[in-house]
């Protein structure tokens, strides 16, 4: 690490020999320069007899307001700091865009932009951006393009997500909206399926997810079945549970589903259905049953008066 030129050195030592006679009688300690901490964004500009650091940024960078910029050694060891600077983002520019939030001449580490694309244009990316450390906007800075009659963009779903996500649609594509979690729907389900019908329009419309006001949980019965992991009286979101079926009954479906919210399972719940052999020893076991049952009708029916014209008949 370079030293500062020797005339502001001699400045500094001087100065430093005064700060000296104020230090607490525990910091008269020594740390070696070559354990401060080096940072991409800011650098030594002073130190004081290898007791006191002050960093100031480089170039193209800016002081981050909360943070010190100072470090002391104490006990033989730097107090820790971290970078003390950060670079600015690049002022975003999104044709056929407008900018709902963020307006300001500069952007630096934290900051966020929300967008929205014109009338007729659909918007590919992320409606919110933030700018990070690095100097970089994450997600990427979107676009927006022409709406025509075959194409879809992706639905804008700030308290919900989209799948499959794509940045464009065509018509007759079908995508699964969601809900994030302790969010739903207005009619409280957490989940739709929706189709691409063109100019940007899906089929049903979708809906905004709203924060819920109640807790979602939700109850959960196996009609010829039961819950062999996970069994409980409600069920929260995230909720996983394993499916078995009575012995005679086949799973239709997956044996291990999670609970999504809005009454939903994902999987969807599954079903136990009657085994084609339990149904064919049902059959056979009632058959000769049934056999009997129709011989003796008829036989009695022979036996009886009948009206004349009449005849049994089964």
């Amino acid at each position: 690490m370079q030293r500062p030129p020797w005339r502001l050195l001699l400045t500094r030592r001087l100065l430093g020999m005064s700060m000296l006679l104020l230090l607490p009688q525990g910091l008269v300690e020594t740390c070696d320069v070559d354990d401060l901490p080096i940072f991409p964004f800011s650098e030594v500009g002073m130190y004081i007899y290898d007791h006191f650091a002050v960093y100031g940024c480089k170039e193209g960078a800016v002081r981050v307001h909360d943070k010190t910029n100072t470090t002391t050694c104490i006990n033989g060891s730097w107090t820790p700091l971290s970078d003390p600077c950060h670079v600015m983002c690049a002022n975003p520019v999104v044709p056929d865009g407008i900018k709902l939030s963020g307006f300001r001449d500069s952007y630096t580490y934290g900051s966020s932009i929300t967008f929205e694309c014109k009338i007729g244009y659909f918007l590919i990316g992320s409606y919110f951006i933030r700018c990070e450390e690095n100097g970089s906007w994450v997600p990427e800075v979107p676009s927006c393009k022409k709406i025509y009659p075959e194409n879809c963009g992706a639905p804008v779903m700030p308290k919900g997500s989209v799948y499959p996500l794509q940045s464009e649609y065509t018509i007759g594509d079908t995508i699964t909206v969601y809900c994030h979690p302790n969010h739903s729907f207005f009619d409280e389900t957490t989940k739709m399926t929706v189709k691409c019908k063109g100019y940007n329009q899906w089929d049903p419309s979708i809906q905004p997810c709203f924060s819920r006001t109640s807790p979602d949980t939700t109850e959960l019965y196996i009609r010829n079945g039961r819950i062999i992991y996970g069994e409980k009286e409600y069920y929260n979101i995230g909720d996983e549970v394993t499916i078995q079926c009575d012995i005679g009954y086949i799973l239709i479906g997956s044996p291990k589903i999670n609970y999504i919210g809005g009454k939903e399972w994902l999987p969807d719940i599954p079903t136990c259905a009657l085994s084609v052999f339990l149904r064919l020893l049902i059959a056979a076991s009632i058959l000769p049953v049934l056999i009997l049952t129709l011989k003796w009708a008829y036989k009695k029916c022979s036996q009886s008066r009948l009206p004349k014209g009449e005849q049994c008949g089964i």
